[in-house]
């Protein structure tokens, strides 16, 4: 298989091909669009994986000239970034064609699933989508939005300093009403502030802890040597707590919109619910195999095709699993994933054989910022906050979450998402 690299920076165009390399890819690179248009003039990848903010040509814009070449048009293409991480940014991405969406950094496990996914399809003829569902002219003026709407941020920014000023400088014989009308703004740019601040600081975060999960995974590989066992433990302590910061970053901007009540955007799609229950086991195996944890899986064969969030969908899931994992006993125990069809919603259950939930903590278990029995360790922090999340990511997608437990014998999560596409 034959991969091409778009992205302008040489680390990352680096660590991204040794590991392909190292799972027997063929790899090619591009530092920006225009070079990867030339390259494609002599040779054909079979996949194309590609940043965004790049000099000279965009990955945006060299999407859209892909889908205009007939001999280009059905190639897979994979968005891979850490710049444009948004959810509007996402479904304009898959509305010009792309096959996946991903934002760096990935646990390297999760980031071939997805490339090994995309290809897949392709090669079965289910590449998706097929075609873009926007034209030229609704991505550039989609575009356009987006320069508009940095502009307009930037120029807020110096309001809200303005404002700070005139504020400060306000006579203290003023009116009460007028009193309460600055303090609610000054409380609204504040939280504003702060929203930016979080989703600013989850950016930054990615680069780095990019490179640390790639190139550890290197070191996992024996790419550059054997180890020896005292080193591979390392290894390992390095990778489980990068991959412990990479959940609270991708948690932080989610928590932030269920914090102050906002919805969280979801990309509806037609997709395979085998197939992402599958997906997303990969991801955990390891980690459950270290902790002495067998997982089953009992799929109702009349639930196939499902239509939801994908991304979304295995993020439940997947927190729901880390969540059976970390809460199981020390010897060990059971995870079981169940899935079936019940009338027109799809209904999904991890059930765990772990220490359980006491019952005085059930009633705060979905609430931001508060953790269930949260004097016992620091360890369970943050369990809380990704409940919240996952409580309104169903909610929204118009399902229902619940829970049951005993306490020292298990846990089982329930949740529901509406069938709205049936097999044809």
């Amino acid at each position: 298989m034959k991969v091409l690299i778009v992205d302008n920076n040489k680390n990352d165009r680096m660590l991204i091909s040794k590991m392909l390399r190292v799972r027997g890819y063929d790899v090619l690179e591009a530092r920006n669009g225009v070079e990867a248009l030339r390259l494609l003039e002599t040779v054909t990848p079979d996949l194309i994986i590609s940043n965004i903010s790049m000099p000279g040509m965009d990955g945006f814009t060299l999407l859209l000239l892909l889908k205009k070449n007939s001999k280009t048009n059905i190639m897979p293409f994979v968005f891979y970034t850490e710049t444009y991480v948004s959810d509007e940014d996402r479904e304009l991405g898959l509305s010009l064609g792309a096959s996946r969406y991903l934002i760096r950094p990935l646990e390297p496990k999760e980031f071939f699933c997805e490339i090994e996914a995309a290809l897949k399809e392709f090669k079965a003829g289910e590449l998706k989508p097929k075609r873009p569902k926007i034209t030229e002219e609704e991505y550039l003026d989609k575009y356009s939005q987006r320069i508009s709407q940095a502009l307009d941020s930037e120029i807020d920014k110096i309001d809200r300093e303005i404002e700070k000023s005139k504020i400060a400088g306000e006579a203290p014989q003023e009116e009460n009403s007028e009193r309460q009308r600055l303090e609610k703004d000054a409380a609204q740019r504040a939280s504003l502030i702060k929203s930016e601040f979080l989703e600013e600081m989850s950016h930054e975060l990615r680069a780095p802890l990019n490179a640390i999960l790639g190139f550890n995974e290197l070191l996992k590989m024996k790419t550059t040597g054997e180890l020896n066992e005292k080193q591979e433990n390392c290894i390992n302590n390095i990778s489980n707590s990068a991959k412990h910061l990479l959940g609270i970053i991708n948690d932080l901007p989610d928590l932030v919109k269920v914090g102050s009540g906002e919805n969280l955007p979801l990309f509806i799609e037609p997709f395979n619910a085998h197939e992402a229950i599958d997906e997303t086991l990969v991801l955990v195996q390891e980690k459950a195999v270290q902790k002495n944890i067998i997982i089953k899986k009992e799929i109702d064969s009349g639930l196939n095709i499902i239509s939801a969030d994908k991304i979304r969908f295995k993020q439940i899931l997947l927190n729901l699993l880390d969540n059976a994992i970390k809460f199981s006993k020390p010897q060990g125990g059971t995870i079981l994933i169940a899935a079936r069809k019940a009338g027109d919603m799809a209904q999904f259950s991890i059930r765990d054989t772990g220490t359980g939930i006491r019952e005085e903590d059930m009633g705060k278990l979905f609430s931001v910022f508060c953790d269930a029995d949260s004097g016992r360790s620091r360890k369970y922090a943050f369990t809380g906050a990704r409940l919240a999340i996952i409580k309104q990511l169903v909610e929204q997608h118009g399902g229902r979450i619940s829970v049951e437990s005993k306490y020292g014998e298990g846990t089982t999560f329930t949740f529901t998402i509406p069938v709205r596409n049936e097999i044809k």
